[in-house]
């Protein structure tokens, strides 16, 4: 392993008490994968991503938005894994295995979501708060039902969620490293792009925090304001042209969905879904 890449890579306590913490919320998200059945959401979600992928359709369901619909149905789109599927005759036994397999295969990319929002939240309240902050925040993140609920079933929440930390930290990690050389930045800007795409492109009505994060970033560096501005920008544009090509780049479809996610979003950004 090259020495430069060794000194960021460090498994040392406190990555090891966190990696016990994520795979406890891990063992949590597979029973619940492994026992409840997709629901009428999630059969919504993954029909909406089938009529993008297939036939570049506007869905019926314009409540769920672009990208969880793609990231959901994605997998299904394999002709290798649909062969997996159906290789053995279609018996009530076989059938019930099928699915089985199949939740586990749409569902899986909400629980990387998940894992990856719960490493976050450990990695920024350890630099804050130190490493008890740190095991307490993660500690309470996984052992929360709201948050084992939403990376174990197909939800606009985990990502949406990882996005808009990520929107909020990076840009507040590169209004500080302004005054560095651009080496320091430049990939945080990237980084910043990044998040703004899952951002948007899961929930638009976590739109708010884009004006939010500029000023934050304006706060923090005074005497970079342009420099600021400018790569937020450059980081919005990118993230909204990603944005409008999950939407497969069909206007129609950004009319119809856009405002109706924006909606359905605000509505439902408090409210928890409980298994049936």
């Amino acid at each position: 392993m090259p020495s430069k890449l060794k000194q960021y890579i460090v498994f040392a306590v406190p990555q090891r008490i966190a990696a016990v913490l994520l795979l406890l919320f891990t063992l949590q998200c597979v029973w619940m994968i492994d026992r409840r059945p997709l629901s009428k959401d999630e059969q919504d979600h993954i029909a909406s991503g089938m009529q993008v992928l297939t036939f570049n359709a506007i869905p019926r369901v314009d409540a769920h938005t672009p990208l969880v619909n793609l990231i959901a149905a994605a997998p299904l789109r394999s002709e290798a894994l649909r062969n997996y599927l159906l290789r053995n005759a279609p018996t009530q036994k076989e059938v019930e295995k099928q699915l089985r397999q199949m939740r586990w295969i749409v569902r899986a990319p909400f629980l990387i979501f998940g894992l990856l929002l719960g490493g976050s939240l450990w990695y920024v309240t350890r630099r804050l708060y130190g490493n008890e902050g740190g095991y307490i925040a993660l500690a309470l993140y996984c052992f929360s039902p709201a948050m084992v609920l939403r990376a174990a079933t197909i939800q606009e929440a985990g990502a949406s969620a990882w996005g808009v930390f990520g929107v909020v930290f990076t840009g507040i990690a590169l209004a500080h490293n302004l005054y560095a050389p651009p080496k320091k930045w430049l990939y945080r800007t990237s980084l910043l792009g990044l998040a703004v795409w899952i951002c948007l492109a899961s929930q638009p009505a976590a739109l708010i925090v884009l004006p939010l994060t500029l000023g934050f970033m304006l706060y923090l560096a005074p005497g970079r304001r342009i420099l600021a501005i400018s790569i937020v920008l450059s980081a919005y544009l990118f993230g909204m042209m990603a944005t409008f090509a999950a939407y497969r780049f069909n206007i129609q479809a950004i009319i119809r969905y856009g405002p109706a996610s924006l909606a359905h979003g605000s509505r439902e950004r408090f409210r928890l879904r409980l298994p049936a």
